[in-house]
C-alpha cells in the first residue's frame, strides 16, 4: 500500500496545489500537519469513496500490523480528530515507529562496531569478526550512518585479540 498525499496551500487549506508526494519515500521530509492537512481537505470536498478509502485504509494498516504495533499506532490515533483520521496518518504513525525502532538498532550497530572485541568470541574466530563486521557496515551504509572513522574502527577491532602472530 503506498499514499500520494496531494498538496494543500498552506494559507487556505480549501485550495489544492498541483503535484503529489510518494509518503514512502518522502515520509521523513513530511510532516504530520501536511498529512493531516490532507486528510482534512478529502473529508470536507472528495467524493464518498474517497472518505470511505481513507476510513478503511486505516482498518487494513492496523490489522495488517503486530499487536505491540497496532497498540502504538492505535494510542497516537485516539488523540487526534475524525476529521483527520485516515490511512496516510495511519501509515505516517506507522512509519515513524519503525523509524524509531531503526535508530534504536542503528545506534546499537554503532556500539557494537566501537565496543567488539576478538578476544570475546570462542576461539577468537577472526572469520566471524570479519561477517560481523561486513553486516553492520552493510546494514550502516544502507541508513547512511557509517561512521567516517570506520577504517580505524576495523584495525581497533583486529588489535583486541590476543594472539600476537
Amino acid at each position: 500500500m503506498c499514499f500520494f498525499i496531494l498538496h494543500v496551500d498552506d494559507k487556505d487549506e480549501n485550495v489544492l496545489l498541483s503535484g503529489t508526494i510518494n509518503l514512502l519515500d518522502h515520509f521523513q521530509t513530511l510532516s504530520e500537519h501536511e498529512v493531516r492537512k490532507y486528510i482534512r481537505y478529502f473529508k470536507s470536498f472528495g467524493k464518498h469513496y474517497v472518505i470511505q478509502n481513507l476510513s478503511w485504509s486505516t482498518d487494513i494498516l492496523l490489522k495488517s500490523c503486530k499487536q505491540d504495533l497496532r497498540d502504538k499506532v492505535a494510542e497516537r490515533l485516539m488523540l487526534v480528530s475524525e476529521d483527520e483520521k485516515g490511512g496516510p496518518l495511519t501509515f505516517f504513525y506507522i512509519l515513524s515507529e519503525i523509524a524509531s525502532f531503526s535508530e534504536d538498532a542503528v545506534a546499537a550497530m554503532e556500539r557494537r562496531l566501537t565496543d567488539m572485541s576478538i578476544k570475546e568470541l570462542e576461539g577468537e574466530n577472526v572469520s566471524t569478526v570479519v561477517s560481523q563486521l561486513r553486516t553492520s557496515i552493510s546494514r550502516l551504509t544502507l541508513f547512511n550512518k557509517l561512521p567516517v572513522d570506520i577504517v580505524k574502527c576495523s584495525l581497533l577491532i583486529f588489535q583486541t585479540s590476543s594472539i600476537y602472530e
